[in-house]
């Protein structure tokens, strides 16, 4: 059986960049970084069918995320 746990998410922070370098007229490169801030993350949850309960706390949780790409027009 596949559970999840649920929590809440108050104010987020979100940061990205990125840059394009032209290899030639029909070629490019791409990067790009992001960075997600979640903040604290409260988690209490109840599973109905049994009644334990599940109570906890991500700190200072993020994501982040780095991508490349290649454009390339024909």
């Amino acid at each position: 059986m596949l559970s999840f746990v649920t929590g809440s998410i108050g104010q987020t922070w979100r940061i990205a960049t990125g840059a394009t370098y032209a290899l030639g007229k029909d070629t490019d490169i791409n990067v790009s970084w992001a960075m997600v801030w979640l903040g604290d993350m409260p988690v209490e949850q109840t599973k109905p069918t049994t009644g334990n309960q599940l109570c906890s706390q991500f700190d200072n949780a993020w994501i982040q995320a780095v991508t490349g790409n290649m454009t390339w027009r024909f």
